[in-house]
């Protein structure tokens, strides 16, 4: 690009109008022959200190602020009053492609459950949606882990432009205070911004509440579009600066809340698994189940529900996603349960108000005794400290002082600031050892929040940032101290089913509406949360497994008829015959995800196509394996029942398989893609044939015996596409193009059958 086309696209003038520009950024590593160096004036350094080194890079251009003119011409030099936002259009120039619909969350607390609510929410209503933020990127088409709420120009809008440019059509970001001061979100077209909280966080940056809140305000006084909606917490003391801020500039409002004129909670019941909500919406009435816990969650919910109407999803589908909502990673994520039942959550709580709303939230479902882990960061601001221990001594029962990520402060000092406000807490400086102790203390019926630090997988101490996650950790320390526990029914998964929709499905009736996290016949494999569906045949009849299913914590049973002293079951699917219903179960499972079933046998050469296969596919949708010995009828469909929702791939790994039951399994499963190598032959091998999908794709290898034959019984079954690889010259895949890598080949071929 002509520094004359970017000087005019950035609010910038240069030296030098004819020069071509490449790239962009403010990395002098990162910088190539032909880019632009953005030397931006930092708070612990300073860009200008680098211009030597980014040209010595290559770099032809620097961008400076536009009082620090310099005389020298070996360089051309762009300067601007605000060199920030100049660096972030530029970045925006040279990344222009952005989805339709951009919406940003801004606030103290609940910005990420916000965002990953929308994109639920948009996905429901079959848009091809993403969210971006502290955890990164989640898409259909792009995941990436993430290290700032509001990355750098230079990698957000790439990020933005690559989602845009690979069919992604609604993203929710969001947008921190200091992403929005240091106008990195200036380059985007926001159509919607909602505004969560605001509590005490990052002082030591802002120095005052009244500048942090000035700063927040810049996304609806700058950031929106004229055309755009500020969706708004009603029940907030900032509601009506917030609201006069988009009526300046004629910005149409939604409020939100308890107190929200147009997204309003009437009434509310919470419970173990989630609550109770009574919605007006827009003047409409809904009562639905929000499968989450706490008030904040529900605000976080609503305030996604404004966000996703602004962007034009019909307000009755939009409400319709509340009920499948799930929360994101490290936000009161229940991660491991002891066989006495106490239960471990992790939560990203790092300020005040975040500490008082989780322990406030699980209160109501705590039994026995409530115990907290926290600790405050260091060099950060001081004064929530004391307010933290204060809060954290009110609510809680038992309380564990450690490090958080005390970076370049004395940890020490931290923690002593913090006991001071609660002085009958526990101090224990090692964060491992800090979960431990907490999780060797719970009696049944206790809860335990490790707080602070959510999804983070790495703990910065001075200079250094050591391995560290507290999902693992917990995990970790629970099975050590007791080999039945069990991992949290939200640990890495979310809502499976309603029972009113498996109700459905099997043509069953149910007593009463509930939550199921997992399906399973097998006694030994129960979780809490799961549907147990007593099986009854030849071998065995589950209906005498019930109760001991029950007080493993299935939360639901699916029976021909109910046993006797059955009072302890409270949530009961009734059908005419089990194994039918978990039939219709696999086959319901598939047809609501769309899937696309690729079945391998078990050898060598297969490990390496399934490592492939992950690889190429995980940006083109999620994938869940299945991975059984000898193929249990009952336990095939007891896996695809439990494919979990959104699920685009399925790799089918046959393992040990019993080739005279191959039809029967074929049958079953309805493959898409049907692999096979010349490890995999069998003379039975084309009884697999028999219950392929319409339209299936069979991938073969060339040396394979009877390499005719097999192929003239997949077309005699109605298999359409036939692709062949090898060293032949009749292959339509040959090795010989991908450096005689059979895996490698054999991915290209699968590869081929999906387009």
């Amino acid at each position: 690009m002509l520094a004359g086309k970017l000087a005019e696209l950035s609010e910038s003038a240069t030296t030098n109008s004819e020069i071509e520009i490449s790239a962009v950024t403010d990395n002098s590593l990162q910088v190539e022959k032909g880019s632009l160096f953005a030397a931006l004036p930092g708070i612990k350094t300073n860009g200008e200190k680098y211009i030597e080194s980014a040209i010595e890079n290559g770099a032809v251009a620097v961008l400076l602020p536009a009082n620090k003119k310099r005389k020298d011409k070996k360089i051309t030099y762009f300067y601007a009053d605000n060199p920030r936002r100049s660096f972030a259009l530029m970045s925006a120039a040279f990344n222009p492609s952005q989805p339709q619909n951009i919406v940003a969350v801004t606030g103290t607390n609940g910005k990420t459950s916000t965002t990953v609510f929308t994109r639920q929410i948009w996905q429901h209503a079959g848009f091809c949606a993403a969210s971006m933020g502290t955890i990164g990127i989640i898409s259909p088409v792009l995941n990436k882990e993430g290290n700032l709420t509001s990355p750098p120009p230079s990698i957000l809008y790439k990020d933005v432009s690559y989602l845009a440019n690979n069919g992604v059509t609604h993203l929710a970001l969001e947008a921190s205070s200091h992403g929005i001061d240091q106008c990195r979100l200036d380059g985007l077209k926001i159509k919607a911004a909602a505004f969560t909280n605001l509590t005490r966080d990052h002082l030591d940056y802002h120095g005052s509440m009244e500048n942090y809140l000035l700063a927040k305000l810049r996304l609806f006084s700058t950031l929106i579009i004229p055309e755009g909606t500020g969706i708004i917490n009603a029940d907030i003391p900032e509601c009506n600066i917030i609201t006069s801020t988009c009526k300046s500039r004629k910005i149409k409002t939604l409020t939100y809340g308890f107190k929200g004129k147009h997204l309003k909670i009437l009434n509310h019941r919470a419970d173990a698994q989630g609550q109770n909500l009574l919605l007006d919406v827009l003047g409409k009435r809904y009562n639905i189940r929000l499968p989450l816990t706490g008030d904040f969650q529900a605000m976080n919910a609503l305030c996604a529900l404004g966000l996703a109407i602004s962007s034009g999803v019909d307000p009755e589908k939009a409400v319709e996603a509340l009920e499948i909502l799930h929360g994101s990673w490290g936000r009161l994520e229940n991660v491991v349960t002891l066989s006495n039942g106490a239960s471990v959550y992790v939560d990203y709580a790092h300020t005040p108000d975040a500490i008082e709303n989780v322990l406030k939230a699980l209160r109501p479902n705590t039994q026995g005794n409530l115990s907290i882990v926290f600790g405050c960061g260091g060099d950060r601001d001081r004064g929530k400290r004391p307010q933290m221990g204060k809060i954290a001594a009110k609510l809680a029962d038992r309380v564990i002082v450690t490090d958080d990520n005390p970076r370049t402060e004395n940890p020490t000092f931290i923690r002593s600031e913090i006991m001071a406000a609660c002085p009958n807490a526990l101090e224990i400086p090692d964060r491992h050892d800090a979960i431990v102790a907490a999780i060797k203390e719970l009696n049944a019926g206790d809860l335990l929040v490790i707080a602070g630090k959510g999804h983070e997988t790495g703990q910065k101490i001075g200079n250094k940032v050591i391995p560290f996650n507290d999902t693992d950790e917990a995990i970790k320390a629970a099975f050590e101290i007791d080999k039945n526990a069990y991992k949290g029914t939200k640990y890495n998964t979310s809502i499976l089913w309603k029972a009113s929709e498996l109700a459905k499905i099997t043509d069953g009736t149910t007593s009463n509406e509930c939550d199921i996290y997992g399906i399973t016949t097998n006694l030994k494999n129960v979780k809490p949360g799961d549907l147990f569906i007593a099986i009854k045949n030849n071998l065995e009849d589950g209906h005498e497994k019930i109760s001991k299913a029950i007080e493993k914590g299935a939360n639901s049973v699916l029976l021909h008829q109910i046993p006797p002293n059955s009072t302890n079951i409270q949530n009961l699917i009734i059908v005419d015959n089990t194994m039918n219903a978990l039939e219709e179960l696999a086959m319901a499972a598939r047809q609501r995800n769309n899937l696309k079933i690729i079945s391998l046998f078990e050898n060598t050469l297969n490990e390496k196509i399934n490592k492939n296969l992950k690889l190429n596919l995980q940006n083109k949708g999620k994938i869940y394996s299945i991975n059984d010995n000898h193929f249990d009828y009952v336990d095939l469909n007891v896996s695809l029942a439990n494919t979990p929702i959104n699920t685009k791939f399925i790799l089918l790994n046959h393992k040990g398989t019993d080739f005279s039951l191959l039809k029967k399994i074929s049958i079953t499963s309805h493959p898409d893609i049907i692999l096979i190598t010349s490890e995999d032959y069998n003379p039975n091998i084309t009884d697999y044939f028999a219950g392929a999908n319409v339209a299936a794709s069979l991938i073969i290898e060339d040396s394979i015996p009877n390499l005719k034959d097999i192929i003239f019984e997949a077309r005699a079954n109605g298999l359409r596409k036939i692709i062949t690889f090898g060293t032949s010259e009749i292959a339509d895949v040959k090795t010989s193009e991908y450096a005689n890598n059979r895996s490698k080949t054999a991915t290209v071929a699968i590869l081929k059958a999906l387009e």
